[in-house]
């Protein structure tokens, strides 16, 4: 008899992602959304100018950027390091192939943060 074993999305996703490091102060365009591995990121949106400005500041082990991810659109926001930090940047395909092969990440996800 095989035995299910409970599937940790965010374990999942870390094993699909690469490991980026950012300096403080380095912003990026959200291209592959990132978990927060160590440090403080800044998430910014522009105006109708725009110009950039903060909407939130997230840290170890937060998502940035998953609505879009999950929705398949561009994110809105740039990143910017507000210290030294590492992040896992996720590919939407890999995102894609886990949610195939592992139906209930997508959901555990938006559960979490939506």
């Amino acid at each position: 008899m095989s035995r299910v074993t409970a599937v940790n999305p965010s374990e999942l996703l870390r094993s699909a992602a690469s490991r980026h490091s950012h300096s403080e102060g380095l912003g990026w365009a959200q291209r592959k959304p990132p978990l927060v591995r160590t440090g403080l990121v800044e998430c910014r949106v522009p105006d109708e100018n725009g110009d950039l400005h903060p909407i939130r500041t997230v840290g170890p082990g937060d998502y940035v950027g998953e609505t879009a991810l999950l929705l398949g659109a561009p994110s809105p926001e740039t990143v910017v390091a507000l210290v030294d930090c590492d992040v896992w940047a996720l590919p939407a395909h890999r995102f894609d192939d886990l949610l195939c092969r592992y139906f209930d990440v997508g959901s555990r996800l938006e559960a979490e943060n939506l």
